[in-house]
């Protein structure tokens, strides 16, 4: 490589090749293979320094080589600023081994198939995959195990003696995913994963390399994606518990779930409060919102009802009394329990239990029939025109709560 070859430094991404924190071009804008048939490595920033060995002003077409595939966040970076329009990025003389490293997922041989001069043919490794045999084939979910940092699994392959070993990496994956394979079949839309993957020959030794399109799309957002699903599932179904209790913590309810995954649900009762209202369209969207952003004293637990259907129990401290309001899930009232402040709140709190028991045994019309308020005062607050695009019922509903706080 010629030293009068000007270096920059690129950043290499998901999106395409940067220039600087603003600039870039996207994959398809590159000699690489269709986007579609590669991934690159989500973690870490990943800092190319490249020789500029040709530019076409006509065209704005750029042809670089790497010459650093481990360079460091340089100050360099931010401050580059291409002198003119640059429309196209041409790699040559990639090395396979280094550029696997950034890459989660790929088809080998769509990069095999690239224009000659795009990998190094001096490249021992790629020399080695060019003259693999390729298959790809469908392999049950089922059949697949989670360990750290890949997947593991088996398959009988033609013209080879023994099963194959399977092994795809992906520095997402961790060993609890194990214990949900049941919503990535959901995700992906089907209980099977495509496996594609090579067999080559190296010092009299097969050599195997393996990838799936499945598998390189499990990331952060995608497990995201499966802690709402659970979630959801959780509110429409509701698992009984235990029959004697009513009332549950976030930590009782969802924190199977979290073990599971290998990290935290939510951050706070708000922060899965907040995740639930924006799974669906809910009628009572506003009141949920006002009591958890307004009313909610600071530091106290939300509760979490299952039955007759999914809801909420607030803790709210008035001047005098304590207060815990009942709200479910698109439902047409609030419930609201008040007792004087010089009882115990843990008391009233079950007392309050007991009342949500009665209900879910005996109906909610049951109980506003039979109700004394010996034990308690009881109120119940309508929602009025709740989820209507015509009329806001949503004002008189909180100026008749907030007369009860007391």
């Amino acid at each position: 490589m010629s030293e009068k070859n000007k270096h920059i430094i690129l950043r290499i991404s998901e999106s395409g090749i940067h220039f600087n924190v603003d600039d870039k071009i996207i994959w398809e804008n590159t000699n690489f293979p269709n986007k579609g048939t590669f991934s690159v490595r989500p973690s870490g920033e990943i800092f190319w320094q490249v020789a500029m060995i040709g530019f076409n002003k006509a065209t704005g077409v750029l042809k670089v080589q790497v010459s650093d595939y481990n360079n460091g966040h340089s100050e360099s970076f931010a401050q580059q600023n291409p002198k003119f329009k640059i429309n196209r990025i041409d790699f040559q003389d990639l090395h396979w081994n280094k550029l696997q490293k950034v890459l989660t997922y790929y088809e080998i041989n769509k990069f095999e198939e690239c224009d000659d001069g795009f990998l190094s043919q001096s490249n021992e490794a790629y020399e080695n995959i060019k003259d693999a045999r390729h298959f790809e084939f469908n392999q049950s979910i089922s059949k697949v195990t989670f360990k750290m940092g890949y997947v593991e699994t088996s398959k009988s392959i033609k013209g080879v003696s023994n099963k194959v070993l399977i092994k795809i990496y992906n520095p997402e994956i961790i060993p609890e995913f194990e214990y949900i394979k049941f919503y990535f079949s959901k995700i992906f839309g089907s209980r099977q994963i495509k496996i594609k993957g090579s067999i080559g020959n190296k010092n009299d030794r097969s050599t195997y390399k393996f990838s799936s399109p499945q598998i390189s799309q499990i990331n952060e957002q995608l497990i995201n994606s499966i802690k709402r699903l659970e979630i959801k599932n959780k509110i429409k179904k509701p698992k009984v518990i235990a029959i004697d209790k009513s009332l549950f913590t976030p930590d009782e309810y969802f924190d199977g779930f979290e073990g599971e995954v290998g990290n935290n649900i939510r951050k706070s009762d708000q922060d899965l409060l907040k995740e639930i209202l924006a799974l669906e369209s809910i009628r009572n969207r506003k009141q949920l919102e006002y009591i958890s952003g307004y009313l909610q004293s600071e530091n106290e637990r939300i509760h979490f009802t299952l039955t007759p259907q999914f809801g909420f129990l607030f803790y709210v401290e008035g001047e005098d009394m304590h207060h815990f309001i009942w709200e479910l899930l698109n439902s047409h009232a609030t419930y609201l329990w008040s007792k004087d402040k010089s009882h115990n709140r843990a008391n009233f709190l079950s007392l309050v239990s007991r009342k949500i028991n009665y209900i879910r045994d005996q109906g909610r019309l049951q109980y506003i029939n039979h109700e004394q308020n010996e034990e308690l005062i009881f109120s119940k607050i309508n929602h009025k025109s709740a989820g209507s695009n015509i009329v806001d019922g949503f004002p008189m509903w909180r100026k008749k709560l907030n007369e009860k706080l007391v």
